[in-house]
């Protein structure tokens, strides 16, 4: 998809894991960081919680969360937050 101006994909953050991700269902069983870490919602099997690393493709603009092998059974989608002023 493509990353709407003004947005950027959000860094890992332990505590946006516990005060964000862990509360709400997000349509999704995982939320996506930058780095690849994929962090279960609310709608997972253990919220707030690392499950695993996937690979994040990178366009220009375009990015998704890449499933392959056995992240194919898996739903999940990238975690983005406005840009920082300061990046």
């Amino acid at each position: 998809k493509l990353l709407p101006g003004g947005w950027e994909l959000s860094p890992y953050d332990p505590d946006v894991c516990q005060e964000v991700i862990k509360r709400h269902p997000w349509g999704t069983s995982f939320l996506v960081s930058a780095c690849g870490k994929a962090v279960w919602t609310s709608q997972g099997d253990v919220p707030g919680k690392l499950h695993m690393i996937w690979e994040v493709e990178k366009t220009g603009r375009y990015c998704r969360p890449s499933q392959k092998a056995a992240l194919g059974k898996y739903a999940g989608r990238l975690l983005i937050r406005t840009c920082d002023e300061q990046s």
